[in-house]
């Protein structure tokens, strides 16, 4: 037996001391996570966890619907066992976490050879810069969205395996792994390509050649073929099973698309829609592209200065390929987070081309910028429980005047008939930083939802008449809650305009 035990202990310490960055990088990687994101450990909602708490049936089918199989093969496991992922969201977040600190040591090992790193300085600002792809202002709503954040983090860890993979020449198991990606979500598969074209630059030394441009090839050509396979399976799936509804489309113009997306980039630039100080991450992007332009123009090798605004443009064009092939001219910011991961690859390269002194200077720069992402996103956070505070609070209200009349009446309600005011804000006036899904209010979206969801009953829910509403409450428009004005009860229906 114990020989046994000094066996195990000799194995562990030999593995420990092998890979003992893994391991610490790994830790400072959930330890960055935690402290941005930690408020979200509490459970919290989105619009669409009112929604999943509320569906009668989880069966897996709709997320299968939308190509995501593996998501919904775990949700119907889950749902054998008596158990919702909304139940457990503090669960969900903290596997999400750690799936994401490995997705993180994944990038750090892939790129680790052509950094060159020198001292703990330069470590940490590794570390800083690399976990700049999950700790932004955009990546918070991968987090919001409690009972999905293990599967972006699973879609999100195979990508980057895949990555590694390739990186490695290991193309079969890499193609595996793309494709578990996008069976947990589609996102996945363009995390890959950036992830590999900013390597194959940097594996070649910024110089395109036969190689460079089969490896990139490559890269692409597995993102597409995945991509591709993905949405053929729906629509097979929908031609063989009577209630399968493939959801998937990439019907779209560029031509009517490109205005959007040109608008999209352009608050990208100026503050990524949710950073006060503006234009930071313009500036973050063009002294990382200065810097090497100017280490080129010195070196004379005007080649690589071709090629790396190539490879920028491509990035770019990776960032947004379903909102210029696809239906999502406007993404929400969970499927753009990746700018920042074009973001942390212009500083890896300039980080790799900048002179000593320059170096120390980027160390400083990137960890300040990290610094800057975890404030505002701790922020956004704080703001996401006063907005999910305030659709509780408008929806106990609401249920306690359905409560007085039923036992004043002795009528039971059993019916919600909703409408809405003539402008409806997406966000409570109360919440200053909002944008997109990120503190959306759920008040106006699943009104009926977050009803059931406080009162735990169910009703039978109506769309208010359009003349009923015209007749008993006018054509106001109201900034606030205020139901002596908003809320009338007749018989065993509750008449409710959202504000």
């Amino acid at each position: 037996m114990r020989e046994c035990i000094k066996k195990t202990d000799a194995a562990l310490s030999a593995f420990v001391k092998e890979h003992k960055n893994i391991i610490r990088n790994g830790v400072a990687n959930l330890a960055l996570l935690i402290l941005a994101y930690g408020g979200l450990l509490r459970r919290s909602f989105v619009a669409d966890t009112v929604g999943h708490m509320m569906m009668e049936k989880i069966d897996g089918l709709y997320r299968m619907e939308e190509g995501r199989y593996l998501s919904g093969l775990c949700d119907f496991l889950l749902a054998q066992m008596g158990r919702r992922t909304t139940d457990h969201t503090g669960v969900t977040v903290f596997l999400g976490f750690l799936l994401m600190a490995a997705t993180t040591c994944f990038i750090q090992e892939m790129f680790r050879s052509h950094m060159n790193i020198q001292g703990a300085l330069e470590e940490a600002a590794y570390v800083a810069l690399t976990s700049l792809v999950f700790i932004n202002v955009l990546a918070v709503e991968l987090i919001m969205y409690g009972e999905m954040a293990h599967y972006f983090g699973a879609a999100f860890f195979f990508a980057a395996w895949g990555a590694y993979l390739f990186a490695n020449k290991r193309h079969v198991t890499a193609i595996i792994c793309i494709a578990a990606s996008s069976m947990f979500y589609q996102t996945g598969i363009f995390f890959f390509a950036i992830l590999a074209s900013a390597y194959i630059f940097l594996e070649n030394k910024q110089k395109i050649t036969k190689t460079t441009i089969i490896r990139q090839a490559a890269a692409l050509l597995i993102m597409a073929g995945v991509g591709f396979f993905n949405i053929l399976s729906t629509r097979v799936c929908a031609m063989l099973f009577e209630s399968f509804e493939a959801s998937r489309s990439l019907r779209g113009s560029i031509m009517d698309n490109l205005p959007t997306v040109a608008w999209h980039i352009y608050h990208m630039f100026r503050n990524s829609f949710l950073l006060p100080p503006l234009w930071l991450p313009l500036m973050f992007s063009a002294a990382m592209i200065i810097i090497f332009i100017w280490r080129m123009i010195k070196e004379k090798n005007y080649h690589a200065i071709m090629y790396y605004l190539l490879l920028q443009l491509l990035l770019f064009v990776l960032i947004y390929p379903l909102s210029l092939i696809g239906s999502y001219a406007n993404p929400p910011h969970r499927m753009v987070f990746t700018f920042y991961i074009v973001q942390a690859s212009a500083g890896l390269i300039a980080f790799v081309h900048a002179k000593i002194a320059p170096r120390k200077i980027l160390c400083f720069v990137f960890m300040l910028y990290l610094f800057i992402q975890i404030f505002f996103v701790q922020i956004i956070v704080t703001q996401h429980f006063v907005s999910n505070g305030l659709d509780k609070l408008y929806a106990n209200m609401v249920y306690a005047e359905i409560v007085a009349y039923e036992a004043e009446s002795g009528i039971t309600v059993t019916k919600l008939s909703v409408g809405r005011d003539r402008v409806n804000k997406k966000a409570y006036d109360e919440v200053s930083y909002a944008s997109n899904n990120i503190n959306e209010r759920v008040m106006g979206r699943l009104n009926w939802s977050l009803v059931e969801m406080v009162s735990g009953r169910r009703f039978e829910r109506l769309l208010m008449d359009k003349d009923f509403q015209a007749e008993h409450f006018g054509d106001k428009d109201w900034d606030y809650i205020n139901l002596s004005e908003q809320l009338i009860i007749e018989g065993d229906t509750a008449y409710w305009v959202i504000f």
